[in-house]
């Protein structure tokens, strides 16, 4: 069975919203950071986003291309990647950052493709389920009952959604503008 889980907070953000970070991390507190990339430039951002969020002890990764995101990773010292569509990569990141960076995927829509990640070893593996009532997405309850490898939900969108997983997920995805309410939902007892 299953360890009963406490979602947390998952923080995205785009290189152009990175001034509001340190304002963000200390109001939502987050378990984790995102920021998203779409090319190489940035990097005294992306640097500075690293910077405050290792000065609260919270990890930060990198996402967008996938060759960008890891290079921009190694160039900035941030703990890991956020790779889309690519369940089999793991070993090519653990070789271009080393063994010790956290590898979330986002695998896409197919249960396959997310199991794969989890055995290739992925630190989390990312799902967006369709959201049709307000209950826990069977793929959600799915993979908490049967894979040991921790969910990222990626569009729970807003404190409603997020208390709901509260006990199933690892990690609720917010952006900047929902996640302070997320964050206290998840908190709520």
């Amino acid at each position: 069975m299953p360890e009963a889980v406490s979602a947390q907070l998952y923080l995205t953000l785009d290189i152009a919203e990175t001034a509001r970070l340190d304002s963000l991390l200390d109001a939502a507190k987050p378990a984790c950071v995102r920021l998203m990339v779409a090319d190489g430039t940035g990097r005294e951002a992306a640097a500075a986003c690293v910077a405050s969020c290792h000065g609260r002890d919270i990890p930060l990764l990198i996402a967008g291309p996938d060759d960008i995101a890891v290079t921009m990773a190694r160039a900035v010292g941030a703990d890991g990647v956020h790779l889309m569509n690519a369940p089999k990569a793991v070993p090519w990141v653990r070789g271009e950052l080393g063994e010790t960076v956290i590898v979330g995927i986002d695998p896409g829509p197919l249960r396959h493709d997310a199991m794969i990640a989890a055995e290739s070893g992925a630190d989390y593996v990312s799902l967006a389920p369709d959201w049709t009532d307000d209950a826990v997405p069977d793929e959600i309850a799915w993979w908490a009952a049967m894979i040991e490898t921790p969910m990222v939900v990626e569009n729970a969108a807003g404190a409603a959604r997020a208390r709901l997983l509260r006990d199933v997920a690892d990690f609720v995805v917010a952006g900047m503008d929902d996640a302070v309410a997320v964050s206290n939902a998840l908190s709520a007892g």
